[in-house]
């Protein structure tokens, strides 16, 4: 009886050995290697075990931003930041992004794929003359005061009919471990500037009406299709440091005009995939500097009641069309 339990025992022993050799490499004399095979094999594992200690570090490192972001979202102090669908251009000119935009009283909007079932992308809130942008739907009814930290975004009204875009956030200083980023405390102004929006009025003498003329500059998208020039003050003071031209590199767009019809005595547009329904001051279609007799890259008008259609294409980002369209909305004739 004592024999067979130290034959189980011995076999026992020899799994565990055979395991720990497998768990090695399979090869035995890794077990107890002679002494040279131990120095290289102990130097391989200080080799690992500072790999290990650099990877716990960075580990930690990530857990300890991890809490403290969590600390910020519950001060309330957090940034809101933008996912690369709505703040990326659209990839390409050959397929329009569709969407809709529901106004609701003089201060809410927000916006939807156009999809069997609509998908959320952006919201607004307009206090006094600016228009707080945000990710989340719920976000125009949640806000107290001015949100100016909860927001991805905000579109600012500089003077009459001039209207500037700001992003919450760098697309080049937020990606730098650098404490000497763009933007101080929580003011939109000195970050990224995504958008320039300017509106005047041209007198159309067959209609005696003004028309609303819009004119709009964008950074550049560049050879990617995904990345764009950065417009914020650090680099701009880069750009005069190295001598060059203040934001050289930009899209011009401007709206098509409505053309005087004799037969229905009035100025009429044709928009793209009878998306616009409606009569409003407010329906226009912007193509780039030089490209009016194409379809244009936006295109925003009235179907009902409080609904208008926002479409648009390269090299315009959902964040850029939703801004452009809401400063109809805080500018009038």
């Amino acid at each position: 009886m004592a024999t067979q339990h130290l034959a189980s025992a011995s076999g026992e022993l020899e799994g565990l050995v055979q395991s720990t050799v497998n768990l090695f490499g399979g090869v035995a004399d890794k077990l107890w290697p002679a002494k040279s095979r131990n120095q290289e094999k102990q130097a391989e594992i200080g080799k690992v075990g500072a790999l290990n200690s650099e990877a716990f570090d960075s580990n930690f490192k990530k857990d300890i931003k991890t809490f403290e972001d969590l600390d910020l979202l519950e001060s309330g102090h957090a940034r809101e930041y933008i996912t690369e669908e709505c703040l990326l251009p659209c990839p390409t000119v050959k397929k329009w992004s569709t969407c809709n935009v529901i106004k609701n009283g003089k201060s809410t909007f927000r916006m939807y794929l156009d999809e069997a079932q609509p998908r959320f992308v952006l919201s607004a809130k307009r206090v006094g003359d600016s228009f707080f942008i945000s990710q989340y739907e719920s976000f125009p009814e949640s806000i107290n005061g001015v949100p100016e930290v909860s927001s991805c975004a905000v579109l600012r009204t500089c003077s009459e009919g001039y209207f500037k875009l700001f992003l919450n956030g760098c697309e080049a200083c937020d990606k730098k471990a650098d404490k000497y980023t763009c933007g101080s405390g929580h003011s939109f102004d000195n970050r990224q500037l995504l958008a320039e929006i300017n509106h005047s009025v041209k007198r159309v003498k067959e209609a005696n009406a003004d028309m609303r003329c819009l004119s709009v500059k964008l950074p550049e998208v560049h050879e990617d299709q995904q990345t764009r020039d950065v417009w914020c003050p650090r680099m701009e003071q880069a750009r005069r440091s190295n001598n060059a031209e203040l934001k050289t590199r930009h899209f011009r767009l401007h709206n098509k005009l409505p053309e005087w019809n004799e037969a229905l005595q009035s100025l009429v547009l044709r928009f793209n995939k009878g998306r616009v329904l409606a009569p409003s001051a407010k329906n226009f279609l912007i193509c780039l500097d030089g490209q009016d007799n194409g379809e244009g890259v936006l295109q925003f008008g009235k179907t009902r009641k409080r609904r208008y259609a926002l479409d648009f294409r390269h090299p315009v980002s959902p964040l850029q069309a939703f801004g452009i369209c809401l400063s109809f909305f805080n500018w009038n004739v």
